[in-house]
């Protein structure tokens, strides 16, 4: 995260967490504090999942829930500060999408259920992080859920560093053009 974007890192981190977890999709999306909404800023690239994008109708991009909206359970779950378990991609998705595209998705992934992990550091919330999974979560091993739940933090910390360092560059930037203006 030293020398690339916080939407890199983040894409790296879904990535490494898909294939070493061996789960089905991770999804990271932070909070936009400006505009009070919850922004996705990167999703495994697996075919199921550029389908269920394809689905939706809207580029990831466009993947923004406003923080006050409470039927979201990623909302939810930063609110709340504490993680989430769904089996209802609708869940997720909403006010994305239908109950029927969220079925639809559900069915194209194999996703049956998904944990949404508050990404938090210093008692602030960042973001949340997605995990689908083609099982339950009670069929998860305990070496499973002990090590989901300790790359959580490192996951707030990795994402925190990469915003500091785009933050710091941008912050450069701008004295540069500043310094010219001069």
């Amino acid at each position: 995260t030293a020398s690339i974007g916080l939407s890199e890192s983040a894409q790296k981190i879904v990535d490494s967490i898909v294939s070493e977890l061996n789960v089905t999709s991770a999804r990271i999306s932070m909070v936009d504090e400006k505009e009070n909404v919850l922004r996705t800023i990167a999703m495994n690239q697996s075919p199921e999942m550029l389908k269920s994008v394809e689905i939706l109708g809207k580029p990831l991009a466009q993947l923004v829930v406003p923080m006050d909206y409470k039927n979201n359970i990623a909302v939810t779950a930063i609110l709340e500060k504490q993680k989430k378990v769904t089996g209802n991609m609708l869940d997720v998705l909403a006010p994305q999408a239908t109950q029927e595209k969220a079925d639809e998705i559900a069915k194209t992934t194999g996703i049956k259920t998904i944990l949404i992990y508050p990404l938090m550091l210093g008692g602030k919330v960042l973001g949340v992080l997605n995990i689908g999974m083609a099982k339950r979560e009670q069929d998860l091993s305990r070496a499973e859920h002990e090590t989901m739940e300790q790359i959580i933090d490192v996951v707030a910390i990795a994402l925190d560093r990469a915003r500091l360092v785009e933050d710091l560059q941008t912050a450069n930037d701008r004295l540069h053009e500043l310094d010219k203006l001069k």
